[in-house]
């Protein structure tokens, strides 16, 4: 009797064990791959980046190259009349990433010779010029929401075809 209740003991330890795994892996919700993402908003994905934490350090210049490469050839058959005039990029959270891809995307456009103007929008936390090493852009965007001309605040770049609209930085009061 005891040899029988010691191996009932053990299937039942067993079975209590792997319940919650098997209803964990069932009802689990989270998104952890991009094909996890397309699948759950029925939305294509145009591209992925690669962190930096991801790949060897001598390898990570090529894979991002790469990476946005493929973002922008996608964007260009995205809709099947070239890449876009505008895009938005925006994210739930702060510290997503937003301004190192709108930078990144920006540069991989103006080197297949396209025209860009990079607008940073933020006006809480302007980092786009600082980023790109521009001097003296020190009034932009929220100028030219308050009236002026937005060709006064464009500032070109070394990169030929890259210009940037920068967001100057504000008071807190006068956000």
């Amino acid at each position: 009797k005891r040899k029988k209740y010691a191996i009932a003991l053990m299937f039942a330890a067993m079975a209590l064990g792997a319940t919650p795994a098997i209803l964990k892996n069932r009802f689990d919700k989270s998104l952890r791959t991009p094909n996890d993402v397309a699948h759950a908003t029925g939305i294509r994905i145009i591209g992925t980046t690669t962190r930096s934490t991801d790949v060897e350090q001598s390898f990570l210049y090529e894979h991002s190259v790469n990476d946005y490469q493929t973002i922008c050839a996608n964007l260009g058959m995205l809709n099947g009349h070239g890449i876009p005039k505008k895009l938005s990029i925006t994210s739930p959270r702060p510290r997503d990433g937003k301004t190192t891809f709108a930078i990144n995307l920006s540069v991989s456009l103006a080197r297949m010779n396209k025209k860009v103007l990079l607008i940073d929008g933020d006006l809480r936390k302007a980092d786009i010029a600082y980023l790109m090493k521009l001097t003296g852009a020190s009034n932009g965007l929220k100028n030219v929401l308050l009236g002026a001309e937005p060709q006064n605040f464009i500032c070109s770049t070394s990169i030929e075809g890259l210009d940037i609209l920068p967001s100057n930085p504000c008071q807190p009061s006068t956000v």
